[in-house]
């Protein structure tokens, strides 16, 4: 079976909207949020899911950027010399279901939610293969000391393979039965060590 590499990824995107920080304390119109920042992805994705910073946002706001199970956040803003921006993280329904509140992505990252001809989870760990192998470095800028990701250039230019939704899913489904016995695994090995 043959792959037609044509798709821009931006073209797959139903939704983008970038995430926000609020205040640190209650306020007239503000909501209590957990926020999702580039620093919680690691943890985030061993299955980790306490400890987000609790903030407090416009609830207008809130209503447009509250995560959902599936949803994907790009880390937008930030990196370092050694470590670019373009990492992300999927978002499920037990991370959601932690927290008592709305779960939203920090200002320097995105919100992306795609459309239904592709899954999700395939599209997820596309991105993490993109980033690991280090294309994110070409949709980066820096100014004022602070590197940007180049969202627009990046919807626009990479592009995703045209598989059918079912090869998406059963490629998805392999890859997350490996990430959760690797979660498993380090769960164990947190057990043993204490």
């Amino acid at each position: 079976m043959g792959c037609n590499f044509t798709t821009p990824i931006g073209d797959v995107i139903s939704f983008s909207r970038g995430g926000g920080w609020g205040k640190d304390s209650e306020g007239r119109g503000l909501i209590r949020v957990a926020v999702v920042r580039g620093a919680d992805f690691p943890r985030i994705a061993c299955g980790a899911y306490a400890g987000l910073a609790i903030r407090f946002e416009k609830e207008s706001k809130v209503k447009s950027m509250s995560l959902q199970a599936g949803d994907i956040v790009l880390e937008n803003s930030g990196g370092t010399d050694s470590r670019p921006t373009g990492r992300t993280v999927f978002i499920t329904q037990e991370l959601l279901d932690t927290y008592d509140c709305p779960v939203i992505p920090a200002s320097f990252c995105r919100l992306l939610r795609f459309s239904e001809k592709i899954d999700n989870s395939f599209v997820y760990y596309w991105l993490q293969d993109m980033y690991m192998k280090g294309r994110t470095w070409s949709y980066q800028n820096r100014s004022t000391g602070l590197s940007n990701f180049q969202f627009k250039v990046f919807a626009q230019e990479e592009k995703i393979p045209n598989l059918p939704l079912d090869l998406q899913k059963r490629i998805a489904s392999v890859l997350s039965s490996l990430d959760a016995k690797v979660m498993l695994n380090n769960r164990l090995n947190d057990y043993l060590t204490a």
